[in-house]
């Protein structure tokens, strides 16, 4: 599956597997996260991810383009690559504590429940442009050290910038 990044105007294959019998990867295939007959297809989703990051904190950035995601929980993680979630459909997402050294961008992407960053270290360019937040945004504490880009981004419940 091609991925367009809009931002660099490069061109993005898909590196992950697909299905078997479909033309997506777990991560691109809106069904294989929600198929209630098959619970362990989260775990899949969850393990796959987990090595992408130790992978990507190694040596290359973190690529995860208009991925479907369950929870995610990268609390007081260390990021030393640049972190690209642009167009994902996260459920909860936990990145409270995290230290992001390098560029991190999370544009156009939708966190349908609660989403902490709170006490995370931005280091570098940050952006959120034309994210949705569908619930709680927490980014209390949160230290950005560089530009940090919020443009159209809607927070529909609540938003916590506070010190």
């Amino acid at each position: 599956m091609l991925i367009i990044n809009l931002e660099k105007l490069e061109t993005f294959e898909c590196d992950v597997e697909r299905i078997e019998g479909k033309d997506l990867c777990l991560f691109h295939d809106e069904t294989y996260l929600k198929d209630s007959n098959h619970p362990e297809n989260k775990k899949m989703v969850i393990e796959k991810l987990q090595e992408k990051i130790e992978n990507s904190k190694k040596t290359t950035p973190l690529k995860c383009f208009g991925y479907y995601l369950p929870d995610i929980e990268l609390n007081k993680e260390e990021f030393t690559q640049q972190i690209y979630f642009n167009y994902c459909k996260c459920q909860k997402a936990y990145f409270s504590g995290a230290k992001l050294k390098e560029a991190v961008n999370f544009s156009g992407t939708t966190f349908k429940e609660a989403a902490s960053f709170s006490e995370a270290t931005f280091s570098s360019s940050t952006s959120f442009s034309e994210a949705t937040f569908k619930e709680a945004a927490y980014f209390f504490k949160a230290t950005f050290s560089s530009e940090a880009d919020f443009s159209k981004t809607d927070f529909n419940d609540a938003v916590d910038f506070n010190r």
